[in-house]
C-alpha cells in the first residue's frame, strides 16, 4: 500500500500543477486502508481528517475491478426499489454500488435510459419546459462482457442511446472525463455543492473504477463534481461517470456496507436507501446454473 500511494504522488507531482499538487499529495497519502476483496479486486477507503482534503473532512471508499472482470447493470423490478444491498444480495454480487437517477414516488423507476441483457428498462428524462434531455445526462457506461466503454450524450440524436452496442446500458451525469481529457462541467447548484457522490471510472489498462464519497456529515463533507472530477484523475481513471449520489451512495462488498449511507443522518451503515439500478460485479457462471438479470423477476 505505501508503495502504491508513493508512486501515485511522484505521478501527480510530475502532471499537476501547484495549486493542486497539495489535494492531490494527500490524497495519494492519506492513511489508505487497503484489502484484497478477491483476486483482481482491491478495495481502498480513507477517512481524511482535520479538514486535510478539500479543506474538509472526506471518507473515500475505492474499488479497483481488474480487466479480467466484468460489470453489469441490474434493476430492481418493476414499479418497485430495491437496496442495493438487496440488489447484490439477488445475484450474488461481489461487490456493487448504486446506479443512475430514478424516481423516488410511485410509478417508480428509472429517469435515466437503462438497458440490462439487451432489454431497455427505463429512458432518458427531458429537463424542464424543453425537448432536451435532462442536464444530468451527461453520457453513459456500457458493458459488453468483460469490455466497458463510455459515451458521451449526442444532443442531435434522439436515438443516441438505442445505437450504444452493448448488453447493459446505464445513462447519467455529469460525464468528467472521456478518452483521458476533462469534459466540460457547468457550474451549477448541483455540480458545485457538496454532496455525496457515486462515480464509475475506466483505467487504461481496462481496469474498472467504482468510488463513492460519504457526504452530509462532519466527518465527511461531500464533494462537488469538480472535486470528484479531480479525485477520478488522481485515480487514474481516462474515462469517468458521475452516476446517482445524495442518499442513494453506498458500496457494498460480499454484502456489508462498505460506506456510511446518509439517509438515517448518521455516520454508519444503517442509513442505505432503496434504489432503481445498481452496478455489480458477481462471479461468472456457465451453463444453467447461470444468473439472469431480468429486470423483471
Amino acid at each position: 500500500m505505501r508503495k502504491t500511494a508513493m508512486m501515485l504522488a511522484l505521478v501527480l507531482a510530475s502532471v499537476l500543477p501547484c495549486a493542486a499538487q497539495n489535494d492531490s499529495t494527500v490524497f495519494a497519502h492519506g492513511p489508505w486502508n487497503e484489502t484484497e476483496v478477491s483476486r483482481g479486486i482491491t478495495l481502498r477507503h480513507c477517512q481524511f481528517a482535520d479538514s486535510s482534503l478539500f479543506g474538509a473532512n472526506e471518507y473515500v471508499s475505492v474499488l479497483i475491478i481488474s480487466r479480467r472482470h466484468a460489470l453489469d447493470v441490474v434493476a430492481s423490478a418493476d414499479s418497485t426499489l430495491e437496496k442495493t444491498t438487496a440488489l447484490a444480495d439477488r445475484y450474488g454480487a461481489t461487490v456493487a454500488v448504486n446506479g443512475s437517477y430514478f424516481k423516488m414516488k410511485h410509478p417508480y423507476g428509472a429517469v435515466t435510459y437503462t438497458r440490462v441483457d439487451g432489454r431497455q428498462v427505463g429512458v432518458n428524462s427531458l429537463s424542464a419546459n424543453s425537448a432536451e434531455r435532462s442536464d444530468r445526462i451527461g453520457g453513459s457506461v456500457a458493458f459488453k462482457g468483460r469490455r466497458a466503454r463510455m459515451y458521451k450524450v449526442d444532443s442531435e440524436d434522439r436515438e443516441w442511446e438505442d445505437c450504444i452496442p452493448a448488453e447493459d446500458v446505464l445513462c447519467a451525469g455529469p460525464l468528467m472525463i472521456l478518452q483521458g481529457r476533462d469534459e466540460y462541467v457547468a457550474k451549477t447548484s448541483f455540480n458545485t455543492t457538496r454532496h455525496p457522490r457515486t462515480a464509475v471510472g475506466m483505467r487504461r489498462d481496462g481496469s474498472k473504477v467504482l468510488v463513492v464519497v460519504d457526504g452530509r456529515n462532519a466527518m465527511s463533507a461531500g464533494v462537488s463534481i469538480f472535486e470528484l472530477q479531480q479525485i477520478m484523475r488522481w485515480l487514474g481513471c481516462v474515462d469517468a461517470l458521475n452516476l446517482d449520489g445524495g442518499g442513494s451512495s453506498t458500496m457494498v462488498v460480499n454484502g456489508e456496507i462498505i460506506n456510511h449511507p446518509c439517509d438515517n443522518g448518521k455516520f454508519d451503515a444503517a442509513g442505505e436507501r432503496s434504489v432503481s439500478n445498481a452496478i455489480i460485479c458477481q462471479p461468472r457462471r456457465k451453463g444453467p446454473e447461470a444468473v439472469r438479470r431480468s429486470a423483471v423477476r
